[in-house]
């Protein structure tokens, strides 16, 4: 049976820790999924957010690189990136963005991490339960 409830490691003020907090689940968009994270990772990132030195809305979930299983899948869901079938269950890894793929950057260089156009996405949402 699916969770209806995640847990996840909120930064709510700079400079101070962090608590773990409840939160309901959502059923998962059209095009996406939700996934039950197995290992989660804290990592650079999250420590110069909750320095304040990126600028950032709080409240914050930190730990947005994550794996863990397909839990769910939204409408529209039948194949990861690769083209593959994805089902209830399967083992994934992913990336904190999106890069657009036609940026210099993207094109040219092969960089995506330094895409101009990249959508960042997790960095309220990751490191649940």
């Amino acid at each position: 049976m699916a969770a209806t409830i995640a847990r996840g490691a909120v930064l709510r003020a700079f400079h101070e820790p962090v608590t773990i907090e409840e939160a309901p689940i959502p059923a998962p968009e059209p095009g996406a999924l939700v996934a039950r994270i197995d290992l989660g990772g804290i990592c650079g990132t999250d420590i110069h957010l909750s320095h304040g030195n990126l600028p950032i809305p709080l409240p914050v979930i930190l730990g947005h690189e994550a794996v863990g299983r397909v839990e769910t899948l939204g409408a529209g869901v039948e194949t990861d990136f690769t083209g593959q079938p994805l089902r209830p269950g399967d083992a994934i890894a992913w990336t904190s963005s999106i890069p657009c793929g036609r940026c210099h950057w993207c094109v040219v260089e092969g960089e995506r991490t330094l895409c101009e156009n990249r959508r960042v996405y997790g960095i309220n949402q990751r490191f649940d339960e």
